[in-house]
């Protein structure tokens, strides 16, 4: 009886956790590609004239848990040749599960040439 047990528990568990970095939570699966936040750059307006070289970003970010989570995200600004002229971060609570958010942020650029605006890295 046991064994039977036994065998129909690790089932369940194999069929509930297989694929690389699972959740298995009461028949739910969530792998990790699904729980990583959704950012978009809506706007990236790049100032490079004057005294104060700044990009003005406003962006979107969808929270692809079932929680309420708060993040940081860095941008970066880039030159044509792809070379970081500038960096910021920008930090954004309480998104809902499920759910998106608008943010925005100036960023202090470090050089001249700056075109494009990328996200950097969101924790």
């Amino acid at each position: 009886m046991f064994v039977l047990l036994a065998l129909v528990i690790a089932g369940v568990v194999l069929l509930c956790c297989v694929g690389p970095l699972a959740l298995c939570a009461f028949g739910g699966v969530l792998s990790a590609a699904e729980s990583d936040p959704t950012v978009t750059i809506t706007k990236c307006d790049v100032k490079d004239g004057g005294l104060l070289r700044n990009a003005d970003v406003e962006y979107t970010i969808k929270n692809n848990t079932r929680s309420s989570s708060s993040y940081s995200i860095r941008f970066d600004v880039l030159d044509s040749s792809g070379t970081k002229v500038g960096d910021g971060t920008d930090y954004i609570s309480d998104v809902g599960g499920g759910q998106t958010a608008r943010g925005g942020t100036m960023l202090i650029l470090d050089a001249p040439g700056g075109v494009k605006c990328e996200v950097g890295e969101v924790s």
